[in-house]
Protein backbone atom coordinates (compact mmCIF):
# COMPACT_ATOMS: atom_id res chain seq x y z
CA UNK A 1 0.00 0.00 0.00
CA UNK A 2 0.90 3.36 -0.83
CA UNK A 3 -0.27 5.80 1.83
CA UNK A 4 -0.13 9.68 1.59
CA UNK A 5 -0.20 11.32 5.51
CA UNK A 6 0.09 14.60 4.37
CA UNK A 7 -3.06 15.75 5.23
CA UNK A 8 -3.45 13.23 8.63
CA UNK A 9 -0.24 12.44 9.74
CA UNK A 10 1.24 9.46 11.24
CA UNK A 11 -1.04 9.05 14.23
CA UNK A 12 -3.77 8.96 12.09
CA UNK A 13 -2.68 6.37 9.69
CA UNK A 14 -0.94 4.45 12.64
CA UNK A 15 -4.59 5.06 14.98
CA UNK A 16 -7.43 4.65 12.17
CA UNK A 17 -6.00 3.44 8.85
CA UNK A 18 -3.49 0.35 9.66
CA UNK A 19 -5.83 -1.16 12.13
CA UNK A 20 -8.18 -2.19 9.29
CA UNK A 21 -5.03 -3.61 7.09
CA UNK A 22 -4.15 -6.38 9.48
CA UNK A 23 -2.63 -8.67 6.28
CA UNK A 24 -0.46 -5.37 4.83
CA UNK A 25 2.79 -6.94 4.07
CA UNK A 26 4.62 -3.50 2.33
CA UNK A 27 4.04 0.35 3.38
CA UNK A 28 5.11 3.30 1.78
CA UNK A 29 4.80 5.74 3.25
CA UNK A 30 7.91 8.29 1.80
CA UNK A 31 7.56 11.97 1.06
CA UNK A 32 5.38 12.62 3.40
CA UNK A 33 7.33 15.06 5.65
CA UNK A 34 7.12 12.72 8.42
CA UNK A 35 9.42 13.70 11.56
CA UNK A 36 8.65 11.22 13.52
CA UNK A 37 6.81 7.38 13.95
CA UNK A 38 7.15 7.53 17.79
CA UNK A 39 3.82 5.63 19.46
CA UNK A 40 2.10 7.26 22.54
CA UNK A 41 0.54 5.61 25.56
CA UNK A 42 -2.96 6.33 23.76
CA UNK A 43 -2.30 5.15 20.93
CA UNK A 44 -4.34 2.05 19.57
CA UNK A 45 -2.30 -1.35 19.62
CA UNK A 46 -1.95 -2.62 15.85
CA UNK A 47 -1.85 -6.59 14.51
CA UNK A 48 0.31 -5.83 11.58
CA UNK A 49 1.94 -9.21 11.83
CA UNK A 50 2.76 -9.46 7.89
CA UNK A 51 4.26 -5.90 7.57
CA UNK A 52 7.82 -7.26 6.30
CA UNK A 53 8.75 -3.78 4.55
CA UNK A 54 8.69 -0.35 5.79
CA UNK A 55 9.42 2.52 3.08
CA UNK A 56 10.25 6.15 4.61
CA UNK A 57 12.20 7.40 1.92
CA UNK A 58 12.59 11.24 1.95
CA UNK A 59 10.83 12.32 4.68
CA UNK A 60 12.08 14.75 7.87
CA UNK A 61 13.35 12.34 10.18
CA UNK A 62 16.51 13.29 11.89
CA UNK A 63 17.08 10.90 14.59
CA UNK A 64 16.67 6.80 14.17
CA UNK A 65 15.49 6.84 17.99
CA UNK A 66 12.25 8.80 16.33
CA UNK A 67 11.63 5.20 14.37
CA UNK A 68 12.19 2.79 16.80
CA UNK A 69 9.28 1.94 18.42
CA UNK A 70 8.03 0.85 14.42
CA UNK A 71 10.39 -2.29 15.74
CA UNK A 72 7.61 -3.18 18.69
CA UNK A 73 4.68 -1.71 16.21
CA UNK A 74 5.83 -4.37 13.71
CA UNK A 75 7.29 -7.27 14.61
CA UNK A 76 7.93 -9.00 12.00
CA UNK A 77 9.65 -6.07 10.19
CA UNK A 78 12.46 -6.74 7.75
CA UNK A 79 13.21 -3.94 5.37
CA UNK A 80 13.16 -0.01 6.88
CA UNK A 81 13.68 2.28 4.41
CA UNK A 82 15.40 5.41 5.15
CA UNK A 83 17.39 6.76 2.36
CA UNK A 84 17.09 10.69 1.70
CA UNK A 85 16.28 11.92 5.43
CA UNK A 86 18.18 14.45 6.89
CA UNK A 87 19.60 11.59 9.80
CA UNK A 88 22.24 13.09 12.40
CA UNK A 89 21.66 11.04 15.04
CA UNK A 90 21.87 7.16 14.47
CA UNK A 91 21.13 6.26 18.58
CA UNK A 92 23.36 4.85 20.11
CA UNK A 93 21.63 3.09 22.50
CA UNK A 94 21.99 -0.21 21.95
CA UNK A 95 18.56 -1.18 23.21
CA UNK A 96 17.09 1.14 20.38
CA UNK A 97 19.80 -0.86 17.74
CA UNK A 98 19.02 -4.48 19.08
CA UNK A 99 15.08 -3.68 18.50
CA UNK A 100 16.49 -3.75 14.67
CA UNK A 101 17.71 -7.04 14.78
CA UNK A 102 15.64 -8.88 12.42
CA UNK A 103 15.77 -6.00 9.95
CA UNK A 104 17.89 -6.14 6.31
CA UNK A 105 21.11 -4.32 6.66
CA UNK A 106 22.18 -5.28 3.50
CA UNK A 107 23.22 -1.41 2.58
CA UNK A 108 24.90 -0.36 6.00
CA UNK A 109 28.14 -1.55 4.75
CA UNK A 110 31.75 -0.48 5.51
CA UNK A 111 31.47 3.65 5.49
CA UNK A 112 27.84 4.10 6.16
CA UNK A 113 27.09 6.03 9.44
CA UNK A 114 24.89 2.76 10.20
CA UNK A 115 27.83 0.22 10.12
CA UNK A 116 29.03 0.59 12.95
CA UNK A 117 25.59 0.20 15.01
CA UNK A 118 25.47 -3.38 13.84
CA UNK A 119 25.91 -5.51 15.93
Amino acid sequence: AVVSTQSTGWRHLRNTVLPSLPGLKMLNVGHNDLTSLRSETSDAPLNNPNLTTLNLIHNQITAFADVADVAGVFPNLETLILSDNPLVSFGEDKMVIERFSNTNQDHCGEGSPYSALIP
